[in-house]
């Protein structure tokens, strides 16, 4: 199962940036159609990722109160600052 599950993130990857430049194309009109592009994968991205963490833990909100400390929240603050900037 986790081959599987190895195998079909890059070709999931892919495919989703060529469906990325479809639309880029089919809405080259439309102004800001960049971010509107990016704000629906960023909230697909966080509502799946949300479904998944609620399966895992029977449909209930687990307790995230260790991600609290400072040195994860330092971690977790240089992980998307560096990726959103050298993005």
């Amino acid at each position: 199962r986790g081959d599987i599950l190895a195998l079909g993130q890059p070709i999931g990857f892919g495919y989703s940036f060529c469906r990325i430049e479809h639309y880029q194309e089919k809405f080259e009109n439309v102004p800001n159609r960049v971010l509107t592009i990016a704000a629906a994968q960023c909230v697909a991205a966080g509502f799946l990722s949300m479904m998944w963490v609620l399966s895992d833990y029977q449909w209930h909100f687990p307790d995230f109160g260790y991600l609290a400390e400072p040195h994860r929240v330092a971690t977790i603050a240089w992980t998307g600052m560096v990726t959103t900037v050298f993005a």
